[in-house]
């Protein structure tokens, strides 16, 4: 009785921690459990609305440039504009646009920075 009670209790531990490793979504080998397969590509809906942010820029020759390209995306004036790519260029993020299509985020992106900024859509 002695030897199968010694080689139940390791049974009953291994038993404990492949518990907790399911509870925990990872199996014994640390990979992704079947539950987390439910997440895929296919089951998340794709954004479809984007805020177009300007982080930065360049150097200070492209500000001018800069700021003529936010004026023409935008519609803002010249001081809004101004202040935005000012913003930008103290590291303070500014958003341009908010819940646009992914298309015109994209378009917005690439006229910014051929400009010379930097931008994040979220």
């Amino acid at each position: 009785m002695k030897k199968s009670f010694k080689l139940m209790i390791p049974l009953m531990a291994l038993a404990m921690i492949l518990s907790l490793c399911a509870c925990s979504g990872k199996n014994a080998e640390g990979s992704a459990a079947i539950g987390d397969l439910a997440a895929s590509p296919a089951a998340v809906a794709e954004q479809t609305e984007f805020d177009v942010v300007l982080v930065g820029f360049d150097d200070d020759a492209s500000k001018i440039q800069l700021i003529k390209v936010v004026r023409e995306i935008t519609d803002m004036g010249l001081a809004e504009a101004k202040a935005a790519v000012d913003a930008a260029e103290d590291n303070t993020p500014k958003t341009l646009m908010e819940a646009v299509s992914k298309d015109e985020a994209e378009e917005m992106k690439k006229k910014i920075e051929e400009a010379g900024g930097k931008v994040e859509l979220k």
